[in-house]
């Protein structure tokens, strides 16, 4: 064979097995382990960070590299607050500015049951904006459902009021000769 024809072949060769290799449906298998294709990140591996806001002091220096964020919780704090529930800062004392502002907007009358009565009202709205499917198909309002019935006492109920027990025996079922697929 000459080395032109044997080129051709190896490279006639290495284009079908590449073909025959995708058309195997092993492209994510291969893709992933040649390293084309970038592992998902790990959810438990994922740190939020806190957002970025504008100080409100101007002169503050910049962070130094390694240290921990002021205003991030670490870790093991988050996991704390996960676990046990959020722990509140205590509120600090109002200053009589505060007071006297909070007097003059009328917060210190406010409805201590503020928030039930905000979800009553929505559960009244919810109730009357239902759309038009579900209002044709539950057009009956709901009824309480009543106790069962105890059958001892409802054939004493029976008796009583004169009401003769009807049993398999006292029933008579006619037949009925003509056919029901007839027009008349």
């Amino acid at each position: 064979m000459t080395a032109m024809k044997m080129k051709t072949t190896l490279f006639g060769f290495a284009l079908a097995s590449s073909l025959l290799l995708a058309g195997c449906g092993g492209g994510e298998d291969v893709k992933e382990k040649l390293g084309l294709k970038a592992p998902p990140p790990d959810e438990f591996t994922v740190v939020t960070r806190a957002p970025l806001a504008v100080p409100p002091d101007y002169t503050l220096r910049p962070p130094r590299p390694g240290e921990d964020r002021p205003n991030e919780l670490s870790v093991r704090e988050q996991a704390k607050q996960t676990v046990f529930g959020v722990t509140a800062k205590p509120a600090a004392e109002k200053t009589t500015g505060q007071s006297a502002f909070l007097n003059k907007l009328g917060a210190e009358q406010a409805d201590p049951n503020i928030r039930s009565s905000i979800d009553t009202e929505i559960r009244d709205l919810e109730e009357k904006e239902q759309p038009v499917a579900e209002k044709l198909l539950f057009w009956k309002d709901k009824t309480a459902i009543g106790k069962p019935i105890d059958p001892v006492e409802e054939q004493k109920r029976l008796e009583a009021q004169g009401i003769k027990k009807k049993t398999t025996t006292d029933t008579t079922v006619e037949k009925r000769n003509e056919d029901i697929l007839k027009a008349e």
